[in-house]
Formats: structure tokens, C-alpha cells, sequence
């Protein structure tokens, strides 16, 4: 049984949180502020052509170089073989190979096919802080076949 939690007027800080019934949102009430903190980052961005890091610190733009850190890999081509895929890539780098048969292995495991009847679903109903509110439930009729 699944179990879905709820924010509710009954659970909600008012001095923070309101319960806006016309937009059917919840607003959040920030308190105010008269200065930012020094040290503050903002304007955050990774240039990947340039391959540097900018930034703003209190305003003041900053660059870090990351040429170093980063090494372009190019695949040229690719195939595949089975269940293997193999990627190509350049400048010497080693072919990159890839088994899929685990992959398909773990998700053909993850499949449950029921036959023909009756499927239910039971929902409990909580509130944020875990109180239940009720249950949810809904039932159809499921017919399935197997290729």
C-alpha cells in the first residue's frame, strides 16, 4: 500500500506559509531583508567552449580555468554487435564497450505481467507530518497478453 502525504491548513506555519485560496497555491512569506550577507555567489555559469567557471562575488566577477580538468572525448562511430554496443573514439583513446545484456537482464526482471482480473489499488491518505487523513482506493479490470 502506498502512502501519499499532505500539506493541510491544520499543519501549516502561517507566519511562513499562506494558503492562497484564490490561485489554489501556497505562497511563501519571506521575512525581510535589509542587506545581503558578504560572500554571496551569484551569476554561477560553466563555459564550456571557453572550459572556465564565472562567477560574481559580492558583485565582482571572478574566472576559474578549468583546461586542466577537462578533456574532450570525441567518438568517431559505433556499433553493434549483439547485445554489445562499441563506441570509437579518437586522438588514442581506447574503443569504449558496452554489454547491454545485464541491462536487459535487470529490466526484463523488473516486468510483472499479470493475467486476466481484478486489479486494486489502496492509497493511505496522510498529512506532511504523517497523521493519516483517510484511504484512496481504485480497482479496475486488467486483461493482459503475452507476445
Amino acid at each position: 500500500m502506498a502512502i501519499k502525504k499532505f500539506v493541510t491548513p491544520d499543519n501549516l506555519n502561517t507566519a511562513h506559509f499562506n494558503l492562497n485560496q484564490a490561485t489554489k497555491k501556497i505562497d511563501v512569506i519571506f521575512p525581510p531583508q535589509t542587506q545581503l550577507p558578504t560572500g554571496i555567489v551569484t551569476n554561477f555559469a560553466v563555459d564550456t567552449v571557453g572550459k572556465q567557471i564565472t562567477f560574481n562575488v559580492d558583485g565582482s566577477p571572478q574566472t576559474i580555468d578549468i583546461t586542466s580538468l577537462v578533456t574532450d572525448v570525441h567518438v568517431s562511430g559505433g556499433s553493434l554487435s549483439g547485445t554489445v554496443i562499441t563506441l570509437t573514439r579518437t586522438d588514442g583513446q581506447g574503443d569504449i564497450t558496452i554489454d547491454l545484456q545485464d541491462i536487459i537482464n535487470q529490466a526484463v526482471a523488473q516486468i510483472t505481467v499479470p493475467t486476466t482480473g481484478t486489479a486494486t489499488l489502496d492509497v493511505e491518505v496522510q498529512d506532511a507530518f504523517g497523521e493519516p487523513l483517510g484511504f484512496m482506493n481504485s480497482t479496475a479490470t486488467v486483461t493482459s497478453t503475452l507476445a
